[in-house]
């Protein structure tokens, strides 16, 4: 309100201008620095939302104020309007890191469950793999056992003669025990192997070293994972 009265007054004392020494104009000290200027060299003098010029006669603004006043009240205000928005900016950026680290560690925890899985279930197929592959060696360790005792204990079952009364002492008793044995190992045994659920299968290396390979290369993905 001081500068309006100056004004004012001014009007009717029709002074000179102390900036521009222009006379018979309005005059009006900076608020700040009481610098006197007119209409003529600082018709600006009032600043509206701190970044606005208005005319030094625009009551809804703030001021008067001398050039030097006003230039430097709106440079400090665009420094710190350009701060405020940089550090917004920064927030905005952070905020949204921080959203992205949450989705990533989500997506990562959900996939490292994923591979879990197929972890387990490639562990299963190894365990199957490896009892079919036990499975078959009993199949041929059956046969084979067969084959070796089959040429000592046949030829006394082919020489037995069963109207001998002899025939059924101790001897041939153990020599028949053998020879059912034999006849298990040799036909029974391969035949219930054959047709059981796990039936042999003469590859499995090939399966088994590839199967051993996926687990290790699951397992180096879930390390990596849980590093990062």
């Amino acid at each position: 309100m001081s500068g309006d009265i100056n004004i004012i007054q001014n009007e009717k004392g029709g002074g000179v201008c102390e900036t521009c020494k222009a006379t018979n104009v309005k005059m009006f000290p900076c608020i700040l620095c009481s610098t006197i200027s007119c209409e003529i060299c600082n018709n600006t003098a009032r600043i509206y939302d701190s970044v606005f010029e208005r005319r030094f006669d625009d009551s809804t603004a703030d001021g008067p104020y001398c050039k030097t006043c006003k230039d430097k009240n709106i440079q400090e205000f665009k420094i710190r309007r350009e701060i405020e928005e940089q550090r917004r900016i920064a927030e905005e950026k952070e905020n949204e890191e921080l959203a992205q680290r949450h989705i990533d560690q989500r997506r990562t925890k959900s996939t490292i469950a994923s591979k879990n899985h197929d972890l387990r279930g490639k562990n299963e197929i190894l365990i199957q793999l490896e009892e079919r592959k036990t499975h078959t060696k009993r199949f041929w360790y059956s046969i084979l056992l067969g084959l070796l005792l089959f040429p000592f204990i046949a030829p006394q079952m082919v020489a037995e003669d069963p109207s001998n009364e002899s025939f059924l002492d101790d001897a041939g008793i153990i020599t028949w025990t053998l020879v059912v044995l034999i006849d298990s190992l040799c036909c029974f045994y391969p035949m219930y192997l054959l047709m059981a659920k796990n039936a042999p299968e003469f590859d499995l290396a090939d399966e088994i070293n590839e199967t051993k390979s996926q687990i290790q290369k699951i397992q180096n993905e879930i390390e990596i994972l849980e590093y990062n």
